[in-house]
């Protein structure tokens, strides 16, 4: 999934800095990906193309927009769900 690739190459990852990737469904219809942010010392500055290309993919494919929030502890990406689970 690009979104984990993403919080992969961006973020710290060690055993005094693990990180911790949240994957849930809101009471709004949305599939959401979250991760506290701890960015690499050497980070390159993004040029924000994959998350750019999700968009656009996402956009051509369901004619809905993702929803990205970028805060200071927070990374978090909200993409409506294609179907709505059945409730059982």
């Amino acid at each position: 999934m690009p979104l984990i690739e993403n919080a992969v190459k961006h973020n710290v990852i060690s055993k005094q800095y693990p990180l911790r990737v949240d994957i849930y469904t809101t009471n709004e219809d949305q599939l959401v990906v979250s991760n506290h942010i701890q960015p690499k010392n050497e980070e390159n500055n993004s040029s924000g193309i994959g998350l750019k290309n999700l968009w656009g993919r996402y956009r051509m494919l369901t004619g809905k927009d993702i929803h990205i929030s970028d805060r200071k502890e927070y990374f978090k990406v909200s993409l409506p769900l294609l179907n709505k689970p059945s409730k059982v």
